[in-house]
């Protein structure tokens, strides 16, 4: 009897042990598993949501991959891990457009320190026809980030450009069951480059013809990006007219469009913008879905073409010098008229002079995008350079951290609307659910942000995406805590 008495004391006092020490044994747990911890509050930052707010000071509570509680003094529960962020802002990742496929090995920590949570890749109208098995081949090892992919139909153009022979009527049939099948498999969407090549072939009542039964035999996956020619975009009277004409949907279809790295030419007239302006409102008023993207971040921030190509094209005064050698380092931002006038002879002979060098220039953005900017769906992105239509694998990703610098972009002015253009607008445009905001129920894809003593510098603390540190302290984790995104 005495025994079991003594038994009974002792499994009360070892039970009140275990219990008093659960914290202890939670960690020494999730430790030894080496796996994350499964809830993580961070501690007295400076929230922007993401939807335009003002930014507000609170805690916010991670429990697995989403956000579970915003507010201020939250309580941690048993096995919480608490990440003082006191002064720091918090906010939800990029996203960004990306002309490539998934970005591998060390270019993933590029895009993850650029502040970037979501790629979406296949942008400029290229991507593996078997979308699906390619997107398969990824979730056996998730990238650090979330990704998902566009449908590109420049290669749908150059598969039926193999099957030249079949009649048009039956191409067109083929091109619908790859649409379909690609947008089953996972795409979110639709892309075409009608500046390069194949994409440029498409005639545009065969294209039309192929969107409008797409839209009506899909469940929602109606997004067209589209990026229109050089000679078009600076040409405002001819993009109008194309623009209108491109907006002006059939009854019943439900085609949505996106304006790729949206610009006009320089000194476009305010005439001009107001018409295209009202272009895209009418159509939205008639139920047309439109969007865009604008690049605030540089004069590095269009398509690259070899120089002797681009004179060709456009007048000297709207070419930049982008990528030049390293003796020439001097004309690096200059135009190509500025060079020729200070060198004292014409564009043309400039040109020859340079022939053989390996120099690249830049088309110069318009200035006009300001009055696209306070338009509500039209998101920003930066645009990648290299090659002539092509990216630069050793080229970083876009300084999307300037926008902490306490100057306008695009006239705009408000941290927390910078903000806005960079996460929930591109999760609204792209049909990213439960990311792109802070919010209960979403996914969380957050950065925290030290701003330095002199409040013009940054420091990246931590990313996290789906809940998950890919960036801590600073430091590289190399987690694959991406998800794709269908």
């Amino acid at each position: 009897m005495l025994f079991w008495r003594r038994f009974s004391l002792l499994l009360v006092f070892l039970t009140a042990v275990f219990i008093l020490s659960y914290d202890l044994w939670y960690f020494i747990l999730q430790e030894a598993k080496g796996a994350t911890w499964y809830e993580v509050l961070l501690k007295d930052g400076i929230i922007i949501d993401g939807t335009g707010k003002e930014p507000y000071q609170g805690d916010l509570l991670i429990r697995g991959s989403k956000i579970i509680a915003v507010g201020k003094d939250l309580n941690p529960g048993p096995g919480t891990r608490v990440v003082d962020v006191q002064g720091n802002f918090i906010l939800p990742g990029f996203i960004e457009l990306h002309p490539g496929l998934l970005p591998t090995g060390a270019e993933q920590e590029k895009w993850i320190r650029a502040g970037v949570t979501t790629i979406i890749g296949g942008d400029a109208g290229f991507s593996p026809i078997e979308l699906k098995g390619y997107l398969e081949s990824l979730s056996q090892q998730p990238p650090c980030f979330n990704y998902g992919m566009l449908f590109g139909l420049g290669s749908l153009r150059a598969v039926l450009e193999k099957d030249s022979q079949q009649p048009r009527e039956g191409a067109l049939e083929k091109a619908g069951e790859i649409v379909k099948n690609a947008l089953a498999g996972g795409a979110l969407g639709l892309s075409l480059d009608l500046d390069s090549f194949p994409g440029g072939l498409w005639e545009w009542d065969d294209l039309q013809k192929l969107l409008y039964t797409i839209s009506r035999e899909t469940d929602g996956k109606n997004l067209l990006v589209v990026g229109f020619p050089e000679e078009i975009v600076f040409r405002e009277d001819a993009f109008q007219h194309i623009l209108c004409q491109v907006l002006r949907q059939p009854s019943g279809s439900s085609l949505a469009f996106h304006l790729r790295n949206f610009r006009l030419r320089r000194g476009a007239s305010s005439v001009a913008v107001a018409a295209i302006k009202k272009c895209m409102q009418e159509a939205r008023a008639e139920g047309v879905r439109v969007s865009g993207d604008l690049n605030p971040f540089g004069f590095t921030g269009g398509p690259c073409y070899p120089l002797a190509e681009a004179a060709e094209r456009f007048s000297g005064e709207d070419l930049i010098f982008a990528k030049v050698p390293e003796d020439l380092r001097e004309i690096a931002g200059k135009s190509v008229a500025e060079v020729a006038r200070c060198r004292g002879v014409a564009v043309p002979a400039l040109v020859d002079q340079l022939r053989k060098r390996n120099i690249q220039v830049e088309v110069v953005e318009t200035g006009a995008e300001q009055e696209f900017s306070e338009l509500p769906f039209f998101c920003w992105q930066a645009v990648y350079t290299g090659g002539e239509r092509g990216v630069d694998p050793d080229e970083e990703p876009r300084p999307y951290f300037s926008i902490f610098e306490d100057r306008p972009i695009l006239g705009i002015t408000k941290l927390e609307k910078k903000v806005e253009k960079l996460t929930a607008l591109p999760a609204e445009i792209f049909g990213l659910e439960k990311r792109g905001v802070i919010k209960p129920g979403y996914y969380a894809d957050l950065l925290v942000v030290r701003l330095q003593s002199n409040d013009s510098d940054y420091c990246l603390e931590h990313v996290l995406v789906n809940g998950r540190f890919v960036l801590k302290n600073g430091r590289f984790t190399g987690i694959s805590a991406g998800r794709l995104c269908y």
